[in-house]
């Protein structure tokens, strides 16, 4: 998160000797930025100098997907490009302003003498447009988004202290993030309440974890026509205390924004590899079953996410050609450096990788020839429109690119039979929804699979055609 003024101003303060730079407590030793301390005595007199007849605002500024550059890039470069950021900022607002570093990738920013609450949002939108800029690290061309929370004290309005609109500000940059990148978001009362909301999940989650409340249930895939269980889906869910079932739309987003995903995302590996190990030793699958399990763009951001899958793999002695691990679109939009990187790494591992949701995200066909993926899971708005004429070329065009580009297809959310007889003549070869079987949870899935044949491992198999 951060917290910025629109307009900024470093306040050096004096002359300093050579060699001995301002006092940490004073400045940023980073950027040469005052402190948070001198922001919050800087904001208290903004609004004591308004006197209730101008506005002063803070913003709240927090980069989107900073992490993600720090571990392609590493963290001397990301120190840079804050750097640069801190100087744009200075650039982009008035002398009058502040800003200040909050803490890692987040800014505050001062905003005092303002006409109004729209010059508050006005200084907002300047402060986006600056940071999409691009920024140049040596040779590399650096894209950065950003999200920015507002708090104003108008003229005429209950008063509040410099901490409360500071806080106020962060209150607003949760629903910015909710929002996605590029966000602006004004505090008001419901977005107050919605920030305890939100603390309330964060914090039972991060209880859930620890309790065992969390659960992995399993959803087949199957080879079409004839429907026999080639792999598994595994999906995450939270059985919580006093509430029942959780679906995951409801945590996942708290889950990132916390900082739990990946914690909860080896989780789910490990259980889902500690189950098909199980199926294994019953003689319940066969070698070429397939683990499908989803990655947020956070975990597959992390440096050390392939090192994390082989760890677990070898634990459980498990061929790491039954992996599939799952990432949507958005994750690989534009060919991310740091994302077909991690895909390379995990594909060294011997680990394949599908793109999950493919059809509503941002990825186009010409992209898809340089990822290197092995699947495609359509996702399922397409396939309940699959006997509309437009989205039915769409739907067809698909099987033929996946063979000349020597990948596989699977339809999601096949609900009804006639959308599995349409999907296989189009040249769908596996399909997974409703119409074949539902999330289960493993004992059912074991007793699923215990009423068929253990696969063969042929052609019919993912990967395998």
């Amino acid at each position: 998160m951060s917290d910025q003024p629109h307009d900024l101003e470093t306040e050096d303060p004096g002359p300093r000797e050579p060699g001995h730079p301002a006092p940490a407590r004073l400045a940023d030793v980073l950027m040469g930025l005052p402190d948070r301390a001198r922001f919050v005595a800087r904001v208290e007199e903004a609004l004591t100098a308004a006197a209730g007849t101008e506005t002063v605002a803070v913003l709240f500024i927090d980069l989107d997907g900073f992490k993600r550059i720090n571990a392609a890039l590493g963290h001397w470069s990301g120190d840079d490009l804050l750097t640069l950021l801190a100087t744009r900022l200075r650039e982009t607002l008035r002398p009058a302003d502040m800003v200040t570093r909050f803490g890692g990738d987040e800014f505050l920013v001062l905003l005092s003498g303002l006409p109004g609450a729209d010059a508050a949002q006005a200084g907002a939108r300047r402060v986006l447009g600056a940071v999409a800029r691009p920024l140049r690290l040596g040779a590399r061309e650096i894209h950065v988004t950003c999200c920015v929370g507002v708090a104003a004290q108008p003229p005429g309005a209950a008063g509040v202290d410099a901490e409360t609109l500071v806080h106020n500000a962060g209150r607003a940059m949760y629903r910015a993030k909710s929002e996605g990148p590029g966000s602006v978001a004004v505090f008001d009362h419901t977005v107050s309440g919605d920030w305890l909301a939100r603390m309330d999940t964060e914090n039972a989650l991060r209880a859930a974890l620890a309790a065992g409340e969390l659960r992995v249930h399993y959803q087949p895939i199957v080879g079409l026509p004839e429907g026999a269980i080639c792999g598994v889906e595994a999906l995450v869910r939270w059985q919580r205390a006093g509430i029942g079932l959780v679906p995951p739309l409801e945590f996942i987003g708290p889950a990132e924004r916390c900082g739990l995903i990946a914690d909860i995302g080896r989780w789910v590996l490990e259980t889902a590899m500690s189950e098909i190990s199980g199926w294994h030793r019953a003689g319940l699958i066969g070698p070429g079953f397939a683990l499908c399990v989803n990655v947020s763009r956070h975990q597959l951001g992390a440096g050390d996410f392939a090192a994390t899958v082989a760890e677990l793999l070898d634990g459980w002695a498990l061929d790491p050609s039954q992996l599939w691990l799952e990432i949507t679109e958005n994750a690989v939009a534009g060919e991310q450096p740091v994302a077909v990187e991690a895909i390379e790494a995990l594909n060294r591992l011997g680990v394949r990788v599908a793109i999950d949701d493919f059809g509503v995200g941002h990825s186009s066909f010409a992209q898809l020839a340089h990822l290197p993926v092995a699947l495609l899971k359509l996702d399922r708005a397409l396939t309940a429109c699959v006997d509309d004429p437009r989205d039915h070329a769409v739907i067809a065009a698909i099987p033929p690119m996946v063979e000349a580009l020597h990948i596989d297809a699977v339809a999601e959310g096949v609900e009804t039979a006639v959308q599995a007889k349409d999907l296989w003549m189009l040249g769908y070869r596996f399909a997974q929804g409703f119409h074949f079987a539902r999330p289960a949870d493993a004992r059912a899935t074991r007793d699923l699979l215990a009423g068929q044949p253990p696969g063969p491992g042929d052609a019919r198999h993912l990967g395998q055609a």
